[in-house]
């Protein structure tokens, strides 16, 4: 019994430990009044709270999870195009779905493709003006990136395994 709750134990600070290194991005989409690039004063959208006139930037190779629940309920159906037609609005000709999966439900996911455009634009597809701009930008290179110290592999653990031991002496 004292090894079942040692493994217990262990298996809950291993989880906790590696929970921090999962990496999964929402994007709650609303609909309010407000302004961007097309509208002085009008509906649309906003993501996390951030109105279309801001860019929402986007990581190639990443995925994403949009929930438009809200949205969508307000008659303002979601899509991605390749082109603005200056007014903003959706077609089928410019509608951008590489890498997007679209489910019946009001939560989409898409990996960013590595090869997506540097600019595309979320707009709805029975209104025009509501949508803005979506900056597409590549992963940092390994160069770029900010080396893991190694005392997060040789460290981490052993402080893991003292407090579990701990743990378990405890029990």
């Amino acid at each position: 019994m004292p090894h079942m709750k040692m493994m217990n134990i262990l298996l809950l600070t291993l989880t906790l430990a590696f929970a921090s290194f999962a990496h999964a991005t929402t994007i709650t989409v609303t609909h309010a009044t407000g302004t961007n690039d097309f509208r002085t004063n009008g509906t649309i959208y906003y993501m996390d709270g951030v109105g279309s006139g801001t860019p929402l930037t986007l990581i190639r190779g990443e995925t994403y999870t949009f929930d438009y629940s809200s949205a969508q309920a307000g008659g303002h159906p979601l899509r991605f195009v390749s082109d603005d037609n200056s007014n903003n609005s959706y077609t089928a000709a410019n509608a951008y779905t590489d890498g997007l999966s679209i489910p019946a439900s009001d939560t989409w996911r898409w990996t960013v493709a590595d090869d997506a455009p540097d600019t595309l634009y979320y707009v709805c597809s029975a209104h025009s003006g509501m949508g803005g701009t979506i900056q597409i930008q590549s992963a940092a290179t390994p160069s770029q990136q900010v080396p893991t110290p190694l005392w997060v592999y040789f460290i981490l653990p052993i402080v893991f395994a003292v407090v579990s031991f701990r743990a378990y002496r405890s029990c």
